[in-house]
């Protein structure tokens, strides 16, 4: 599977990548919103896995705009964040998110399990 990162955290970043590469997947990496739209554009991924709170426009914005976009709207995108508002989560299911997944509810080796329960 070809997943798509997009975190604004090199460490965690990294970690996750670590551990989806392990799982066998193809992970790229965006550290940007800007940059990880255009990636998405670029390269069709099975799975977008999205921060909400990064720089020059937010994770909702994103999930809009793929949810929007009749080339992209069947892309999966899985929220990783740590807001635990449930207004919040509830406006990303509404949007579009397939899932959403609560950064400090799970370790970073357990990325791999927590994105099959939504696949």
């Amino acid at each position: 599977m070809k997943i798509l990162l997009i975190e604004d955290d090199p460490f965690l970043s990294d970690l996750y990548k670590n551990q989806l590469e392990k799982a066998k997947h193809t992970v790229l990496q965006s550290f940007d919103t800007a940059e990880g739209l255009k990636l998405i554009s670029e390269i069709k991924p099975d799975l977008v896995i999205l921060d909400l709170i990064m720089p020059k426009f937010s994770g909702m914005e994103i999930l809009k705009k793929i949810k929007s976009n009749e080339e992209l709207k069947e892309i999966k995108v899985i929220v990783l964040s740590n807001i635990k508002d449930e207004n919040i989560i509830k406006d990303a299911k509404d949007l579009g998110a397939d899932g959403y997944i609560i950064k400090t509810a799970i370790t970073p080796g357990q990325i791999s399990e927590e994105i099959k329960k939504y696949l």
